[in-house]
């Protein structure tokens, strides 16, 4: 319990951020289980690599969702990090424009990186058909991810024309226990 005295209002300042925080905590951010997607929505659970995830860490850190978008040919359409309002709008954009970006990061690059939950290499010839793949890497601790996926979700529901393809990367290295000795190198 938080004290209500003068020299306790930064202790319940601090309390009350952090009970804020617990209950954003307790909401889902895992994506939706496969049997709750859309019908246009393919559900693709994944895990990053080891050697990628450490990449990741000690490049760029962790800044959670990444969102990259791919066309059904593999070119990059997208790519975002964090969580915005506009990130739907956006995404029905670079459908409907279908400009790659000028990046060499190809889906098959992204895929090289990652597992199937079986922990089986993912290749594209192993993904279900699709018109767009959506890659999201989120964690259980990242806040945003929980608006991110619930946002994800419904645009692609609303565009119920097109078939996609929802490949989710758990990133959360403890949980993955990619980070004990002794676990799985990764490739």
């Amino acid at each position: 319990m938080c004290i209500n005295t003068f020299p306790g209002l930064v202790l319940l300042a601090l309390c009350a951020a952090w009970s804020g925080q617990a209950r954003a905590a307790e909401e889902p951010t895992h994506p939706p289980a496969a049997e709750r997607m859309p019908a246009n929505v393919q559900l693709v659970e994944t895990v990053m690599r080891r050697e990628a995830l450490h990449r990741l860490n000690s490049t760029t850190g962790v800044r959670l969702p990444r969102i990259r978008v791919f066309a059904a040919n593999g070119d990059k359409l997208l790519y975002v990090v964090g969580w915005a309002k506009d990130v739907p709008a956006r995404l029905q954009r670079a459908l409907q424009q279908q400009r790659p970006l000028p990046s060499g990061e190809s889906l098959a690059d992204l895929l090289a990186q990652i597992d199937d939950s079986a922990g089986q290499p993912l290749t594209v010839e192993k993904l279900p058909p699709g018109d767009v793949v959506i890659v999201t890497a989120w964690a259980g601790w990242c806040l945003p991810c929980a608006p991110a996926i619930s946002g994800l979700r419904d645009a692609m529901a609303a565009d119920s024309a097109r078939r996609y393809v929802w490949i989710t990367v758990e990133t959360d290295a403890y949980k993955q226990k990619l980070l004990m000795p002794g676990a799985r190198n990764g490739g």
